[in-house]
């Protein structure tokens, strides 16, 4: 019901609205479901309390969006179709589903339907590298990250587009069991950039949007909580920013004291052309969800480390904060292509602390300001009381 509510918007509008909207309401799944409903909770067997709630409905679209990347348009509809005619006015199960994929495709939907419907939680793939082995041949080295969930999916299908400097794409598609895999290819020319999911088949652990910039300014990366103020561009830019709903990397050298998000990072890449110059901001919050696992006291430090590639170890870059130690934003001069994660230096390995002064809209935020159409409030309040918005 709610996938079709979704698609509807593709055959009434187009697909850029559908692909805004469907990305819109994964992220809040991401962010919000598994509070709803109490846990991560598999679609399968759900308790009788939860049978309308968020994992089934929300989350129910985002698995029908996956199913459909899963078998490729050609596959999914008619299969559907003819799924819903078989099973017309009697009774079904997932397990009834699953098997009758299975004989009308050809495809073994049996891993699919572990990872999507019988396990809570969700994987995503990440791209580790991109090795010339000789000629036109490269290998694609990728992995899987698991949110939610303690067991890695098998039968994965990841679909990667590469592209060269002069933005020609080509696409692949993987398929590997497990937590890491590898295949080569051959390419039709060198790849200086490569993004997981362009085209928002799979609804996975990633909030993902893609930008072409054309112009100074401001651009609002809304679903991947990401700002990017271009001060200087000389061509076109292709830009894609994946917030990933997973934990980073853990350091390669640990150091005492800093403790790294175990909930979410950033990974940036596309086409920047010569002396391209922007500033990234990034948002933080011990409210809405997004870093309550990571700021509970307001006199550790809160910072922001890189790395260019996933062969590299996380270091400290240059940065300006903006708001109070419960949520605000992080200025990054220069921003480049790689990996971001926020991180915490305990507040006995601060050898200045900073004078904390809490104001009275340190506890009520909106954004965006202004907005398209959505505001999100965010309230960490000391009492109760009464709201009036105007």
């Amino acid at each position: 019901a709610t996938f079709s509510a979704l698609f509807y918007m593709a055959e009434v509008y187009d697909q850029a609205t559908y692909r805004t909207e469907m990305r819109h309401h994964h992220k809040e799944v991401l962010r919000n479901t598994h509070f709803k409903d109490g846990d991560y909770l598999a679609l399968y067997g759900i308790s009788h309390d939860l049978t309308y709630g968020s994992t089934v409905y929300d989350k129910g679209a985002t698995v029908v969006q996956s199913l459909r990347g899963y078998l490729t348009d050609e596959v999914f509809f008619p299969a559907i179709k003819d799924y819903l005619n078989t099973y017309a006015y009697n009774y079904a199960s997932s397990e009834n589903m699953r098997d009758f994929l299975t004989d009308y495709t050809g495809i073994d939907m049996t891993d699919f339907f572990e990872a999507y419907i019988f396990t809570p939680g969700f994987s995503t793939f990440v791209i580790d590298s991109v090795q010339h082995i000789s000629g036109d041949d490269y290998t694609i080295f990728v992995r899987q990250k698991i949110k939610g969930k303690e067991v890695f999916a098998n039968s994965n299908k990841v679909d990667i587009t590469l592209m060269n400097q002069d933005w020609e794409q080509f696409d692949v598609r993987m398929e590997f069991d497990g937590e890491s895999g590898s295949q080569t290819f051959t390419l039709p020319f060198e790849p200086v950039a490569a993004m997981v999911d362009l085209y928002e088949n799979f609804s996975d652990a990633t909030s993902d949007e893609t930008k072409i910039i054309k112009e100074t300014g401001e651009y609002d990366f809304e679903d991947s909580y990401f700002k990017l103020e271009v001060e200087d561009i000389s061509d076109s830019a292709f830009i894609q920013v994946s917030h990933h709903w997973v934990a980073p990397d853990a350091l390669q050298t640990p150091q005492e004291g800093l403790t790294l998000s175990d909930y979410r990072y950033y990974e940036i890449d596309g086409i920047l052309p010569n002396n391209f110059q922007a500033t990234g901001i990034f948002r933080y919050s011990m409210t809405s969800k997004l870093d309550h696992t990571l700021i509970s006291d307001v006199f550790d430090s809160l910072v922001i480390l890189f790395r260019p590639d996933a062969s590299s170890d996380w270091h400290g870059i240059p940065f300006e904060r903006d708001g109070s130690p419960f949520a605000g934003y992080i200025y990054i001069p220069n921003i480049q292509k790689g990996q971001y994660t926020l991180a915490l230096w305990a507040e006995e390995f601060v050898s200045i602390k900073e004078e904390i002064v809490l104001r009275p809209e340190d506890y009520l935020q909106s954004y965006p300001n202004p907005s398209n159409g959505r505001v999100f409030f965010e309230l960490l309040m000391p009492e109760e009381g009464s709201l009036l918005i105007f």
